[in-house]
């Protein structure tokens, strides 16, 4: 195998390992850039590591929080 070819090779792992982070980040609520630099770094064991990171809670919002936004006296603008 030459050079070149193990190189892209090398690559097309790396971003796949970096897409499959990336959806392990986002279903743990993770920052999903740091997480496909890992993949795309460590390959299968940045997968490992990301598999077994703890998940993190969501930061609350005004809509999960049950904060309510009222616009009763809006005027209708047309």
């Amino acid at each position: 195998m030459a050079i070149s070819t193990f190189y892209i090779v090398a690559l097309v792992v790396g971003v796949v390992c970096g897409l499959g982070c990336v959806a392990l980040a986002r279903s743990k609520n993770r920052n999903a850039v740091g997480f496909f630099c890992l993949g795309l770094l460590l390959g299968v064991i940045g997968l490992i590591i990301a598999l077994f990171i703890p998940t993190r809670e969501a930061v609350p919002t005004a809509q999960t929080a049950g904060t309510q936004v009222r616009v009763d006296n809006v005027p209708n603008v047309k």
